[in-house]
C-alpha cells in the first residue's frame, strides 16, 4: 500500500499526482481506442505534430509518471512540483496538438470558472458599466478558447512556427482564470508596486486576456508582447471590439520591449527554453527601473541574484492547465 510508505512529500504532491495519472490513463484509453499501431497514428497526426514530436509525448508521459512515483516515497520540494507540473502541461499540450486529448475543458469546469470570476468581478466594486464591459471580455476570451475553429487555427499556426525553426514548447497555449489573476493582483508585493504607479506589462501575452484585465479590472496603462501573429491578431480585435482604451498589443518578441516605465512585467513562461528565459532574466535585471515587481508561473528567476533569490510572495492557484500552479512573485532592487 503506497499510504504506508508516504512521506510529507506526498500529501503536498497529491493533487498534481492525480492529474497526471488522469492525463496517464485518458491519454492510454485513447491511443486503445485508436485500434491503431503507432505508425498510423503518427501518421494521421502528420499535419500537427512530426512522427519525432508524437514520441516525445511517450517519452514525457513516462518521465512524468517517474516523477510521481518518486513523489509517494521521498519528500518533495516546491522546485520538483513545479517540474511535475510544467512536465504535465507539456504531455497535456502535445497530446490536444496531436488530436489525442481534447483541447476543451469539460462543461463543468467552465461553469465553475464562470462562477468564480462573476465573484471576483464583484468583489471589486466596480461601476455597474465597467463591470459590465469586464464580465463580457471574460465571457468571449472564455467563448474563444472552447472554440475548435480557434484551437484549429493555432495548431496551424505554431506547425508553421515550428517549421520556420522555432520551439514547440515556447508557443504552447494556455490560459489563467481571472480570479486567480486578480488573487495575485492583491498581493501585498503588487498592491505595493501599484501604488507607486507604472506601467503593467505582459510578455507572451497571446489572446491578450491578461493584459485586458490590467486596464478593465484595475485602472492599469497595460502593454502585451506576443510573437505569434494570429495570436496577436485576435488580441487586438478583442480589444477594438469592446473599445479599450490605454492598451498596447505589439505583435514583436517581448525581449524588444522597453521597461523603464514598467512597475509590474508578468512573465508567461511556463514553457519557455532555457535560453529564452535566460534572455529574459538578463533583460530583467538590465532595464527594469528598481522596486519592479516580476509575476512568474514558478521559481526559476530564483536564480537570477537582482531579484533576491526567493519570491516575495508565492500561492498555488487554478490554471487552465493544473489546479496547483505555482504562482511567484519577485521584486527587482538593484541595477547589477
Amino acid at each position: 500500500m503506497h499510504e504506508s510508505r508516504c512521506s510529507p512529500g506526498a500529501e503536498r504532491a497529491a493533487p498534481f499526482c492525480t492529474q497526471l495519472r488522469a492525463a496517464a490513463d485518458d491519454f492510454r484509453a485513447r491511443l486503445a481506442a485508436q485500434d491503431s499501431t503507432y505508425e498510423e497514428l503518427a501518421g494521421r497526426a502528420a499535419e500537427a505534430l512530426s512522427r519525432a514530436a508524437l514520441a516525445s509525448v511517450l517519452t514525457s508521459l513516462a518521465a512524468a509518471r517517474d516523477v510521481v512515483d518518486a513523489a509517494l516515497t521521498a519528500d518533495v520540494t516546491d522546485a520538483r512540483c513545479d517540474a511535475a507540473l510544467r512536465q504535465l502541461a507539456f504531455v497535456r499540450r502535445r497530446a490536444v496538438a496531436a488530436g489525442v486529448l481534447p483541447a476543451q475543458q469539460a462543461p463543468c469546469t467552465d461553469d465553475a470558472d464562470a462562477k468564480t470570476d462573476a465573484a471576483a468581478v464583484r468583489s471589486l466594486s466596480l461601476p455597474p458599466a465597467q463591470a459590465d464591459k469586464l464580465m463580457t471580455v471574460i465571457s468571449a476570451l472564455r467563448d474563444q478558447e472552447r472554440s475548435p475553429e480557434f484551437h484549429s487555427a493555432l495548431r496551424a499556426e505554431t506547425h508553421a512556427a515550428c517549421s520556420a525553426g522555432g520551439d514547440a514548447d515556447t508557443f504552447t497555449f494556455g490560459s489563467t482564470p481571472f480570479a486567480t489573476w486578480l488573487i495575485v493582483m492583491s498581493s501585498p508585493p503588487l498592491a505595493e508596486a501599484l501604488s507607486r504607479g507604472g506601467e503593467y506589462v505582459v510578455f507572451g501575452s497571446s489572446t491578450g486576456a491578461l493584459v485586458l484585465y490590467g486596464r478593465l479590472a484595475l485602472g492599469l496603462r497595460s502593454r502585451g508582447y506576443e510573437i505569434l501573429p494570429g495570436l496577436a491578431a485576435r488580441a487586438e480585435a478583442m480589444r477594438a471590439a469592446h473599445d479599450i482604451d490605454n492598451v498596447e498589443l505589439h505583435c514583436v518578441d517581448c525581449l524588444k520591449a522597453p521597461l523603464s516605465r514598467a512597475c509590474i512585467v508578468w512573465l508567461c513562461s511556463l514553457c519557455w527554453d532555457a535560453a529564452l528565459y535566460d534572455a529574459v532574466q538578463h533583460k530583467l535585471a538590465a532595464e527594469l527601473p528598481a522596486g519592479a515587481v516580476v509575476v512568474d508561473y514558478g521559481e526559476r528567476l530564483s536564480a537570477a541574484p537582482a531579484f533576491g533569490g526567493t519570491p516575495m510572495w508565492t500561492a498555488r492557484l487554478r490554471a487552465s492547465w493544473s489546479e496547483q500552479q505555482r504562482f511567484c512573485v519577485y521584486r527587482y532592487e538593484v541595477n547589477t
